[in-house]
């Protein structure tokens, strides 16, 4: 293929990258490189989140909801409950996982996981980086985007129905 190259990362160029990540999350006037100008002192708030996660060797999405300290969520084989504190723009997270469907693997490779979660947030845009208890070597990243409010629809008045208006059949011969 011309045009295309291929990145290769080695396991240890991985652990190299989330150490980073982590010492910059860890300074309190930490930005995540290519933010610059974005960050405000946002929050967590209460509600729907998309979530975006990956490890070195796969990827996944789910949906979470945040509501007073309390997460839940899933995806399609597996729940996420757990807690999660906020401080200004900054948010730590502990999520228990437990399957509900057979399926593919997931991203760790096993069902019943404790991930330990650090972050920041940006509006409605929420990275963070962490670590599953089981497998503290792999590194472990995301991003969870809060959901729009969906506005309710206006109510319609339903016409009523005349039977007289409808047209007449026409009959062939």
């Amino acid at each position: 293929m011309t045009g295309h190259k291929h990145r290769y990362r080695t396991k240890e160029a991985g652990f190299k990258i989330f150490n980073v990540r982590l010492a910059v999350l860890q300074r309190k006037d930490a930005i995540i490189p290519g933010d610059e100008g974005k960050w405000n002192r946002a929050m967590l708030k209460n509600g729907k989140y998309a979530a975006w996660y990956k490890t070195p060797s796969k990827q996944g999405t789910g949906v979470v909801y945040l509501l007073d300290g309390s997460i839940t969520g899933g995806d399609s084989i597996l729940s996420y409950s757990g807690t999660y504190a906020v401080s200004a723009d900054e948010f730590t997270a502990v999520l228990r996982t437990s399957r509900h469907s057979k399926g593919h693997d997931t991203i760790f490779g096993a069902d019943d996981l404790t991930l330990v979660l650090k972050g920041k947030v940006v509006g409605r845009i929420a990275k963070f980086i962490g670590t599953a208890e089981e497998f503290p070597e792999t590194p472990f990243e995301g991003t969870l985007i809060q959901s729009e409010h969906e506005q309710p629809k206006p109510n319609r008045e339903i016409p009523t129905f005349d039977l007289q208006r409808l047209p007449s059949p026409v009959r062939s011969r």
